[in-house]
């Protein structure tokens, strides 16, 4: 009786010492998954940063085109002003003789 209860003893202690290696097996795996998911977390943060300077460079590109475009119909819309007024002076200089 005595010898199995001290067998049951060394059982109960293996078990837990197997139990306890599980556990820190558990946590050793636990703290490597959260190190790797704050790793993911923050390459996802940096390629939103990544995408959101690049959209903003693209938007502000896509308005100095427009502001280009405007400023290049203001100047041929002066353009056609100044050769109307030439030509009407032109004109005028012609008829004056």
């Amino acid at each position: 009786m005595k010898e199995s209860a001290i067998q049951w003893g060394l059982e109960l202690k293996a078990k837990a010492l197997s139990r306890a290696e599980d556990l820190k097996i558990i946590a050793i795996n636990t703290v490597e998954h959260v190190k790797a998911f704050g790793m993911m977390i923050s390459q996802l943060a940096l390629s939103a940063g990544d995408w959101i300077a690049e959209t903003a460079a693209k938007a502000a590109s896509t308005a100095a085109q427009w502001a280009q475009i405007a400023a290049t119909t203001a100047w041929q819309a002066i353009c056609v002003a100044a050769t109307a007024v030439t030509t009407a002076f032109g004109a005028a200089v012609v008829l004056e003789q």
